[in-house]
């Protein structure tokens, strides 16, 4: 009769060592795709705030400004410049301007200085590195009270 020999095999086999590599490499896949995607909406939101500082600057200026005066508008403008003199790095984007009547029409002249307006401010981009991406939007949408006289 032969020995019957009980042997412990110690450390891990190959198949085993192949998949505990996938699910590690998985796992770190999952990590690594939800920081770029974190990273990626931060920047988003950076963007949409730049956007909103511009929007609320304009409608603040057109605010003060004497109603007859007022005029729809559609421009490019820089939302980011990114703190540098370079071109290369900046966000453009259009800023444009809708005037309207209390009844909801488009003023596509002064408006009346005897009534109360509608002014709608969009500013309208790609976003940064993503120039053929979905047109992101801010906007700010205020009434306007005519003032008595031209300051």
């Amino acid at each position: 009769m032969g020995k019957s020999r009980n042997r412990k095999i110690k450390g891990f086999t190959l198949i085993e060592a192949l998949i505990a590599i996938v699910i590690l490499t998985s796992i770190g896949i999952g990590i690594i795709s939800t920081v770029i995607y974190a990273k990626y909406q931060v920047e988003i939101e950076n963007q949409r705030t730049k956007a909103l500082i511009l929007a609320s600057k304009t409608m603040e200026v057109l605010q003060r400004t004497y109603i007859p005066s007022i005029m729809g508008f559609t421009s490019n403008v820089i939302i980011d410049d990114n703190g540098t003199v370079e071109t290369t790095d900046d966000l453009p984007g259009t800023l444009q301007v809708v005037v309207k009547d209390k009844n909801g029409n488009v003023l596509t002249s002064p408006p009346p200085g005897d009534n109360y307006i509608r002014v709608e401010v969009y500013v309208r981009w790609h976003p940064a590195g993503n120039p053929s991406g979905k047109l992101l939007e801010e906007s700010l949408i205020s009434e306007i009270a005519p003032r008595r006289s031209e300051p």
